[in-house]
């Protein structure tokens, strides 16, 4: 998005107490809707907690068949060709009971693997109560920043008066996403009145932890 059209959107939407100050207001938002697009393919690319799962049931499952292959072939003569190219590999003098004791290093591996991809399940948390739409909210929260530095009255959800601040985050998400609804920038808006500091209207009289 041009300098040009972005000073026209803020000129019109956003009551700056300082005139002087656009063009710095200006670069701030831009770099705000640079990170955004740059946080949105990031978060584009993440694997769901769903997937995650998915990906390391399938690992166990496979070592399980893996465990259970090796066990098996432990008591036939596929042990034997297998210490067979263990024995091309190794010095010609190594013993075969020292190569039994390997295939069973092999069998321990595995099952460490799994015990491994055991632990590993425990740390993926769940999509539940994680925020939905983060680049979206993020974005939002960065322009209720730059509107409280720049604007002559706090950033709130309040629709009163010319140039609620509702219209000028609107205007600068759609700049760069017009398909954006607006369910989606309302639910931000309200999650950036909440998490950004000071009193305002539609928010509970607590500050946040997050700066």
């Amino acid at each position: 998005m041009d300098i040009a059209a972005l000073r026209s959107l803020v000129m019109r939407t956003l009551p700056l107490r300082d005139e002087r100050n656009l063009p710095k207001c200006i670069s701030e938002i831009r770099n705000a809707l640079d990170e955004y697009a740059e946080l949105k393919v990031a978060y584009g690319r993440q694997m769901s907690s769903k997937l995650r799962r998915k990906t390391l049931n399938e690992g166990r499952d496979i070592l399980k068949k893996l465990e259970s292959w090796i066990a098996r072939s432990e008591s036939t003569i596929i042990r034997d060709y297998v210490l067979s190219a263990m024995r091309s590999e190794q010095d010609q003098r190594r013993r075969a009971d020292a190569l039994m004791h390997v295939w069973r290093e092999q069998l321990a591996n595995v099952r460490q693997w799994q015990t491994r991809l055991d632990q590993a399940l425990v740390f993926v948390q769940s999509d539940r109560g994680q925020p939905e739409d983060f680049p979206l909210k993020q974005l939002a929260r960065d322009l209720a920043k730059i509107w409280d530095r720049y604007a002559a009255r706090p950033f709130s959800t309040s629709r009163k008066g010319s140039m609620p601040p509702a219209d000028f985050v609107a205007v600068i998400c759609r700049s760069i996403e017009p398909d954006l609804t607006d369910a989606r920038i309302q639910t931000a808006i309200r999650h950036a009145v909440k998490v950004t500091p000071g009193k305002r209207r539609g928010r509970k009289s607590h500050q946040s932890k997050r700066d």
